[in-house]
């Protein structure tokens, strides 16, 4: 277009404004009411959303009411629990073993100084597998002193009379330091004499119970062997003869 054209729409362009008035004429009006129409709808618009209660206006919220998408919450990472302190076991004492002499047919003896006489308060037999038994229980922490031998003769102390048991032998078991009877002189072994339907031992008999000694005489079927256990809770010697 050349400079003469240019100038002549300018001013045909001016004629046409000057004809609508200060207010804009139709023009104005057109274009005020298509901005009308274009407010209306942006407003019904976003009355149909709303504000997420808590959003601050004109930001954007964390995550749509309506989305259906769930919200991911990372997982907090596993605890890593402290393992406690063992708690120690208290030590516990072992109770010693048995002192138990190997089989034998030869005299046994232990010599043992006691402050006192220990008493005797039981004796008992039984039959079990492979041999016969007899317990002696002693009213005492401690076994006294003893000696287990096969005698062919026993005698009854203090009056002297011999001892005559069942059987074909004798084994005399005789405790030192030790007494049968209480304070007031009562027997705490009864019966002192009995005999027995037991495979080796047949009878027994306290031939003695004086002056801090006590003898047991068994008799037996045979000079078998036998052995002695020393056991604690409560005091007791068991002599064991092998059938």
């Amino acid at each position: 277009m050349t400079t003469r054209g240019r100038v002549l729409g300018g001013w045909m362009l001016a004629v046409a404004l000057s004809a609508c008035g200060n207010s804009g004429g139709e023009l104005a009006e057109d274009t005020a009411r298509r901005r009308a129409e274009a407010t209306g709808a942006d407003s019904a618009g976003a009355a149909g959303d709303g504000p997420v209660a808590g959003e601050e206006p004109g930001r954007m919220p964390a995550f749509v009411r309506t989305d259906s998408t769930p919200v991911v919450v990372a997982a907090a990472p596993a605890a890593t629990d402290t393992p406690a302190a063992a708690t120690p076991t208290p030590a516990t004492t072992a109770t010693p073993p048995a002192a138990q002499d190997a089989w034998t047919a030869s005299t046994t003896d232990r010599v043992r100084t006691m402050s006192g006489p220990v008493v005797l308060r039981d004796l008992r037999v039984g039959v079990n597998a492979g041999f016969d038994r007899v317990v002696l229980e002693f009213a005492g922490p401690s076994v006294p002193g003893y000696r287990v031998e096969y005698v062919n003769s026993a005698q009854q102390c203090g009056s002297g009379d011999e001892v005559r048991v069942a059987g074909d032998r004798m084994l005399a078991i005789t405790l030192r330091g030790t007494q049968a009877h209480d304070e007031r002189g009562q027997a705490t072994v009864t019966p002192r004499e009995r005999r027995l339907q037991m495979p080796l031992i047949k009878e027994y008999e306290m031939s003695c119970d004086f002056e801090g000694v006590t003898q047991v005489v068994l008799g037996v079927t045979g000079s078998n062997r036998y052995r002695v256990t020393e056991l604690q809770g409560p005091t007791r010697l068991i002599v064991d003869v092998q059938q």
